[in-house]
């Protein structure tokens, strides 16, 4: 069903698993402390637990308590590409989820650059877990008709903006130096000349 960001939020907080856009392509997002709920999303996908979750902030304050020992000269990421297409793989603490990382001691966060999934994370006031709309192994859903014949027992808070077709970069900063783990929506290129490397 479509539904509004004010429903999106109130599903949040009744521990559902909720369909939201992102700048890049729609996520299942549930509440990062509710392991039901983060339970459901990988059942939902048929996802193995041994692949870890994403979690998605709406401010740089959001990442305090999540994660430790960051290395401040890769702050120029975060400057030049959050809110956006850019993962960040950091070393997290005991506030998340060993359910969310796989048994890691990392943790990959992101800022989108969609106004009305931060609303909703800025509203409901903690972060939460984001990963794209699918079946495990098949390619993200693009539309809202794939989504509900997919998944027809979630709600959706359908995009207002344009969104892009690719799944975000993945850069991890626990390595030295940072690894791309993953391009997506931004090159490596793009990522190399900011990274100097």
């Amino acid at each position: 069903m479509l539904i509004g960001i004010g429903q999106a939020i109130s599903n949040l907080k009744a521990g559902k698993v909720v369909v939201l856009p992102t700048d890049t392509v729609y996520g299942l997002a549930c509440d990062f402390e509710n392991e039901e709920a983060i339970k459901n999303i990988y059942d939902l996908k048929g996802r193995s637990q041994n692949k870890p979750l994403i979690i998605l902030i709406s401010n740089l304050k959001m990442l305090e308590g999540l994660i430790k020992n960051f290395d401040q000269k890769y702050q120029i990421l975060i400057d030049k590409f959050w809110p956006g297409a850019l993962t960040l793989i950091f070393e997290k603490t005991e506030l998340v989820s060993d359910l969310i990382s796989a048994n890691s001691n990392k943790i990959g966060i992101r800022m989108p650059a969609n106004k009305q999934i931060l609303e909703v994370i800025n509203k409901f006031g903690k972060p939460i877990i984001a990963t794209s709309v699918n079946k495990s192994g098949n390619e993200s859903l693009k539309s809202i008709e794939q989504i509900i014949n997919t998944f027809p027992e979630l709600d959706i808070l359908e995009s207002l903006e344009e969104m892009g077709n690719k799944e975000s970069s993945i850069i991890d900063l626990t390595s030295s130096p940072p690894l791309l783990i993953r391009e997506g929506a931004i090159s490596r290129q793009e990522l190399n000349e900011v990274l100097n490397v």
